[in-house]
């Protein structure tokens, strides 16, 4: 692209001499000390005022991301003001590399922007570039009310000016580039920190205490540190924006026991390989807990920002790993939370994280949990209370998301468990944990679960409709004060009565812990439900003591522990454990469910087994009453048939011990 500036050669110019050097000592006055944009606006000012004309246009910054446009309007004429000179002369300026003269616009018809200037009572046009080394930086544009060449006095003076803007522009190009090195010495700097810290070994000198002996991450006092940093930088600029990722990695211990120490150690290290790959080098890895870390996500623009680097991370973590001559999977939550002014210390925001990181356990979320700050800040000053979870049922802000149950014996669906959630219009969508603890009495569970019985009763018509053979289940989800409200076997009674579900469409799923919290009631409970036909699923089987109550709970099904289903080569005491699921479920007559199925390996695995029925993220997640229709039609005897064929999977054998009795 060339660096010389044509120009139209015309009659001597009408201002003096005199006049156009006076010119110049000002353009040269007025860019003293000024950035690029304020020196535009300054020397359109000047040239405009002094040529007589009505517009000057300037843009910063034509080919990259960060345009800005400076103005000089010699009335406030709207039409003037709308004008938009951009689009024509800049793009023949960007073009030839020069300066553009368009003497007449009426006789320029393929100018985009003539005709607008006409009628704001302009007539010819003028545009040069200005060069920052062989890039051109900006351009500048005049208009001229009279058509006509520009006198070549004062494209003389558009020249100069055009030179002394490219000194500021070639200045701000340096600039930039050296605050560009900069910023990459820093974070190399950063990153050889790290190996540095990655290169420790278990027996270097423990120090100060400030880094993790066996990682080589910073500990929590050297977190503390970074975050308050990060937090002042925060404050002096507002701007600016950080969050903070709690992450708490699910099995390690029993893998640890299974594996031996020095194998689990070798597993955690490839893990923070895999977190500092999944990372920017300005961020923060720091080992908080025998199984927890923190990381300071360092300049974040906004929340999806910070929740893509979560997910990110979480992608990272989750997946095979080799340990010895096994493969083995790890799974993470992550807790989140964002930078705000409302904070007053760095450490505040850990704390929040760390809350987030516990609801995300406690709800086994997929993704990373974002801390509500907002709805937290409003429950400090208030609980919620029991009126406006009955409006959130009367406005529609009340939801259910199913989660197939399927058959390994054929594939087809068998039920749908559904876990409500609330859309609320200030905090977003909640999981019935995160808001019934908050109400002051049982009455918001009560109205949550007879809403939630109707709800699933009729959807259970609907699938009965379009099913042949065994009739599809609804199994809502119930938390512990919905179990041992004392509305559950008449709210279910109403609601069977009113939909006409017979009882065996319908199921609960408890947890085993909190049937524990009262055997003796749990008992009275299901032997209520058990006259209605309603048959219960205990979640989470093998991790309470209810071996000596299960005579009298006689649950339909037990649905095994996902950290029981590892693997026998890689936990072969816990596979004994599944299998002892199994044969307990033969005697009781009761179904063998397993759930977090995530791989085909898994899902071989648990019909070897001897496992009659499975859910997970292999089946897919959770989907609206709509979507569960088709996964009604379909099934997933795609994924399960090559299960059922001689030799299928690894071992595998048709599920024996699995009733297809549904109560």
């Amino acid at each position: 692209m060339s660096r010389k500036h044509k120009t139209a050669t015309t009659e001597t110019a009408d201002a003096g001499v005199g006049e156009v050097l006076g010119l110049y000592q000002e353009i040269a006055g007025a860019v003293s000390g000024a950035g690029l944009a304020e020196a535009m606006v300054r020397v359109l000012d000047r040239v405009c005022s002094f040529a007589g004309w009505p517009v000057g246009y300037g843009l910063v910054d034509p080919l990259g991301d960060n345009r800005v446009e400076v103005w000089h309007l010699a009335d406030d004429d709207p039409a003037r003001a709308i004008l938009q000179p951009g689009a024509g002369l800049v793009e023949r300026v960007l073009a030839g590399g020069s300066m553009v003269s368009v003497e007449d616009l009426a006789a320029d018809a393929e100018l985009p922007e003539a005709e607008a200037a006409m009628e704001a009572g302009l007539r010819a046009a003028y545009a040069i570039p200005i060069f920052a080394g062989e890039e051109i930086a900006a351009v500048l544009a005049f208009f001229a009310a009279e058509p006509g060449p520009m006198p070549p006095g004062l494209a003389e003076a558009v020249e100069f000016t055009a030179k002394q803007l490219e000194v500021i522009a070639e200045s701000e190009k340096a600039r930039r580039a050296v605050q560009a090195a900069a910023r990459q010495a820093r974070a190399q700097a950063v990153e050889l920190n790290r190996m540095a810290a990655q290169l420790r070994v278990s027996g270097a000198p423990a120090g100060d205490g400030m880094y993790d002996a066996l990682t080589g991450f910073p500990r929590r006092r050297l977190l503390l540190d970074r975050l308050q940093q990060a937090f002042r930088r925060c404050q002096r600029n507002p701007e600016l924006q950080f969050a903070v990722a709690c992450v708490g990695l699910e099995g390690m211990k029993d893998l640890r026991d299974e594996l031996g120490l020095r194998a689990s150690e070798e597993l955690l290290l490839a893990l923070c390989r895999r977190m500092v790959a999944a990372v920017r080098p300005a961020d923060t890895i720091a080992r908080t807990g025998e199984h927890e870390f923190t990381i300071i996500l360092e300049d974040t623009e906004g929340l999806d920002d910070a929740r893509k680097a979560a997910e990110r991370l979480q992608s990272a973590i989750c997946g095979p790993y080799r340990a010895e001559t096994d493969e083995v999977s790890v799974s993470a939550h992550i807790g989140l939370a964002l930078s705000a002014a409302s904070y007053e210390h760095g450490e505040s925001i850990l704390q929040d994280a760390l809350a987030a990181l516990r609801a995300s356990r406690a709800f086994g979320d997929e993704r990373p949990r974002v801390f509500d700050l907002a709805g937290q800040t409003r429950l400090r000053s208030g609980r919620v209370d029991d009126r406006e979870i009955e409006r959130a049922v009367e406005d529609g802000e009340l939801l259910l998301e199913y989660r197939p149950v399927v058959s390994l014996a054929s594939g087809r669906v068998a039920g749908f468990e559904s876990h409500v959630r609330w859309k609320h219009p200030e905090r977003g969508v909640l999981a019935p944990e995160e808001f019934l603890p908050e109400s002051g009495s049982g009455r918001a569970a009560s109205v949550l679960l007879s809403w939630t019985l109707e709800q699933v009763c009729r959807q259970a018509l609907e699938w009965q409709s379009l099913a042949s053979g065994k009739l599809p289940y609804a199994a809502p989800l119930l938390t512990s004060e919905q179990f041992f409200g004392p509305e559950l076997v008449s709210a279910t009674w109403d609601a069977l009565t009113a939909t006409g579900l017979e009882g065996r469409g319908l199921r609960f799923v408890v947890e085993e812990s909190v049937l524990m919290r009262s055997p003796a009631q749990a008992a009275q409970v299901l032997a209520g439900l058990g006259a209605l036909e309603v048959g219960v699923v205990i979640d989470a089987f093998g991790t309470s003591s209810s071996l000596p109550h299960l005579h009298q709970l006689m649950p339909a099904a037990l649905r095994i522990e996902r950290a029981f289903l590892t693997g026998a080569s890689v936990a072969p005491r816990k596979w004994l454990v599944a299998r002892m699921v199994v044969e307990l479920a033969r005697i009781l007559d009761a179904e063998v469910h397993a759930a977090g199925v995530d791989s085909r390996e898994r899902l071989a695995s648990l019909f070897h087994l001897g496992c009659g029925f499975a859910q997970g993220p292999y089946f897919g997640g959770g989907v609206s009453a709509e979507k569960t229709l088709a996964l009604l039609r379909g099934g997933f005897a795609a994924e399960v048939e090559p299960l059922l064929r001689p030799g299928g999977g690894v071992g595998a054998r048709r599920p024996e011990s699995a009733p297809t009795v549904e109560r």
